[in-house]
């Protein structure tokens, strides 16, 4: 679109006071059906308007009440404009003469404002023309643009950032978590529409949510807050712990200003109770349970212990469950006599379990002190019995021994000799019987008569 300023009634560009953080200009300037004009940063276009005859019926427009027939004379005219920033549409706006309500309930306006970080436009419409006898309309606009110096721009004086961290960062197994709070307030006469937020936890913390950047507009004399949460991932009581800087930034005349809020550093307090759990074997049926208890915390604690036993064992001695206060870095042991009354393979005796309080400084709103709770476990242990070794079988000699049984030889058939040994007796049998009825020491072989005279 062809820009072309036709008619400038008075044009007066001017910077106001020296001294003054603002730079004004100001114009007063025609425009026509299509055509554009800049002032300062700013682009205006007249792009439509609504076509009238009111320059051949003027007098009627002062009389005439109803609604097409001000419309049809042209008593309500206005203007359209195209509003942009170097380059960028940043708003429309219908403009007439006067103000007016129409009979469909539209309200037009004789002027518009817009304003952003860095400076604001003013425009006021004179006068609007139409006609069928003009060879175009056009509106006769005051326009005026205010812009802030560059150089007398001093974020620190129009933008605060904070952030805070309990004076007692402290988290405990039932909440491992520290609220941070991070605040942003615009101190200055200026409105910015967009602000960008960041921080960030450092190594040795993850943070809910995880993405800690933010985008945000504040206008002047506002404040934006966010909490959120960080955890620490191996929390030390007692150690100091440091926060990056979180950062604030805008862009003012192609430049990005940033926002500081320093390292911020900590103590960390935090719950630690350590309950263990061991065993000593005294004999076959006794064994002697150790229980184990420190308090690694910041704070004192109140820590209530208990133990339990499985099915088949009882304690002869010593208390299975107990509550004592443990100071910071102090300890506790303790121990039962367990009776074993059948003993297995190996015993499996559960872990102890425990409770604990801690109080922190002030009251709640209903004016009680606030306590810190938690609980937790100590290890399992295993008993394992040593089998007996299983015993050495021998095989005696055959010699002088009774004729085996043929379920023995079966039995001990993989014995080396065994068979041998069978073998000889068998041969040497006929010449016991032979003794045994009175006969020599003669064999078969010596007196074959002897043997066979039997008949």
């Amino acid at each position: 679109m062809r820009a072309i300023l036709l008619l400038i009634i008075g044009l007066n560009l001017m910077a106001v006071g020296a001294a003054s953080e603002w730079e004004e200009y100001s114009a007063s300037l025609k425009i026509n059906w299509g055509e554009s004009v800049n002032v300062s940063d700013y682009n205006i276009t007249a792009i439509d308007f609504r076509p009238g005859t009111v320059e051949e019926n003027p007098e009627k427009c002062k009389t005439e009440t109803d609604g097409i027939n001000r419309r049809f004379f042209g008593c309500d005219d206005y203007v359209l404009l195209s509003i942009s920033k170097n380059g960028n549409h940043v708003q429309d706006a219908a403009l007439a003469k006067e103000n007016y309500t129409v009979a469909d309930g539209a309200v037009f306006l004789n002027e518009t404002v817009y304003e952003d970080d860095e400076s604001s436009l003013k425009i006021t419409a004179k006068d609007v023309v139409t006609g069928y006898k003009l060879p175009s309309p056009y509106t006769v606009l005051d326009v005026i643009v205010k812009k802030r110096k560059e150089s007398e721009f001093d974020i620190a004086k129009n933008l605060t950032i904070t952030r805070i961290v309990p004076g007692e960062a402290h988290v405990n197994p039932s909440f491992q978590f520290i609220p941070v709070t991070i605040t942003v307030e615009n101190i200055g006469n200026l409105n910015f529409s967009y602000i960008s937020v960041k921080d960030s936890t450092g190594d040795g913390f993850v943070s809910e949510p995880q993405d800690l950047t933010w985008s945000i507009s504040l206008e002047r004399g506002g404040k934006w807050e966010k909490e959120y949460l960080i955890k620490p991932l191996k929390p030390t009581a007692g150690a100091e712990y440091t926060l990056p800087s979180a950062m604030l930034y805008i862009a003012l005349y192609n430049k990005t200003y940033n926002l500081s809020t320093g390292n911020l550093s900590f103590i960390l307090r935090s719950s630690e109770i350590i309950l263990s759990k061991t065993a000593d074997k005294k004999d076959a049926g006794n064994v002697t349970v150790n229980i184990s208890l420190k308090n690694n915390g910041s704070r004192a604690a109140l820590v209530k212990v208990w133990d339990s036993l499985p099915p088949g064992m009882e304690s002869v001695s010593g208390e299975l469950n107990f509550s004592i206060v443990l100071q910071p870095g102090s300890y506790y042991n303790s121990s039962y006599l367990l009776k074993i009354n059948n003993i297995p393979d190996n015993i499996s005796l559960p872990p102890a379990r425990f409770v604990f309080k801690e109080y922190k400084p002030g009251y709640d709103p209903e004016g009680n002190q606030r306590a810190i709770t938690g609980s937790g476990v100590s290890n399992p242990v295993e008993i394992t019995f040593a089998k007996a070794a299983p015993s050495e079988v021998r095989i005696a000699s055959t010699e002088n021994s009774p004729t085996p049984s043929i379920e023995n030889s079966k039995n001990t058939s993989d014995t080396p000799g065994f068979y041998e040994s069978l073998v000889a007796e068998l041969k040497n049998l006929p010449m016991k019987i032979l003794k045994m009825l009175g006969f020599s020491g003669q064999t078969a072989d010596d007196n074959p008569t002897a043997i066979s005279g039997s008949d």
